[in-house]
């Protein structure tokens, strides 16, 4: 497969990461949904530790016309697997400001303890300024 839905499903070590456009930096927000991704979310973290994740990453956030529940949808995918979605409202605005694009950005993936006393679900933050825009190429 060529072009972006090729990076998205290659085989892993298969060849250097090609990301899409970057958004600019900015403060930290929540995706929604992740606690239907739990197995991605541990596989990427490799399982949960005693202690709370902070597990730095690059997250891509593509559209999902088709999805059935909404048509904003924007789907956040981090090491090639959906860990969730923008919420309603950042998704249409997401839509507003970018449009049918995929792009990516810094992330983050937090929680997923496990210890005596329970444990905890990961959840996912996005790196972006809002309202989302391109970063600069150099």
């Amino acid at each position: 497969m060529a072009g972006f839905l090729g990076w998205l499903f290659k085989r892993a070590g298969s060849e250097p990461e090609v990301l899409p456009p970057r958004l600019v930096q900015g403060g930290f927000f929540d995706v929604v949904g992740e606690a239907s991704y739990q197995d991605a979310l541990t596989r990427i973290c490799g399982g949960k530790g005693e202690f709370s994740a902070e597990h730095q990453c690059k997250a891509t956030l593509i559209p999902e016309p088709t999805n059935p529940e909404d048509a904003n949808a924007v789907q956040v995918i981090i090491d090639r697997k959906l860990v969730g979605y923008l919420a309603r409202e950042h998704a249409i605005e997401y839509r507003q400001h970018i449009g049918a694009k995929a792009t990516s950005c810094d992330a983050k993936i937090v929680g997923g303890w496990k210890d005596a006393q329970g444990e905890g679900n990961f959840g996912v933050k996005l790196k972006v300024k809002w309202p989302p825009r391109f970063a600069k190429t150099k």
